[in-house]
């Protein structure tokens, strides 16, 4: 079959936004870094679905054994998104298994450091990761104002999000 070249699109049609998304965890592998040095990381592969379910392409995140907290944290909401337990230990490499075919909620943002803008999970954002249950709340929570969403006041914020008090009702400090 001949190719038509005038039909041909010329722009990507999965280019994605940072925004909060559906991700199915659609590959979870370790790999061995460039750098021989370093350990094996845990490869993700995540299919991508819009709040109205179309889908947005594909994205790859990382999961790495590391004593840096912002690496550890990410890899506590990615658990806790998945409904592991953070209990007892486990290997990196056995996550892997435990991890793929869940569906969960990510926040993502835009990583333009590199030749080409590339999307990313946003650790800094929110809380990263979330279970899939809470994907409409999430994204109510991002898109205040979208589709008839009214921002949400004192009084409607989930629970999750609340900040303890103590038993004056004084915000707990940590």
């Amino acid at each position: 079959m001949p190719i038509q070249f005038d039909t041909l699109p010329t722009q990507n049609a999965f280019h994605v936004e940072a925004d909060v998304y559906l991700a199915h965890i659609e590959e979870a592998e370790m790999r061995k870094p460039k750098d021989p040095t370093k350990p094996a990381y845990l490869n993700l592969k995540y299919t991508l679905t819009r709040h109205n379910g179309k889908s947005a392409g594909v994205m790859f995140d990382g999961m790495y054994e590391s004593d840096k907290q912002i690496v550890q944290y990410k890899l506590a909401r990615f658990l806790q998104a998945c409904g592991i337990p953070l209990k007892g230990t486990m290997e990196l490499k056995d996550i892997a298994s435990l991890v793929l075919n869940k569906d969960i909620v990510v926040d993502t943002k835009v990583d333009e450091s590199g030749t080409q803008p590339r999307l990313q999970v946003d650790p800094f954002g929110r809380e990263a990761y979330y279970p899939k249950e809470q994907f409409t709340e999430i994204w109510k929570l991002a898109h205040p104002d979208e589709d008839g969403f009214t921002a949400v006041s004192d009084g409607e914020v989930p629970e999750f999000m609340q900040v303890p008090e103590d038993a004056k009702g004084d915000e707990v400090e940590y």
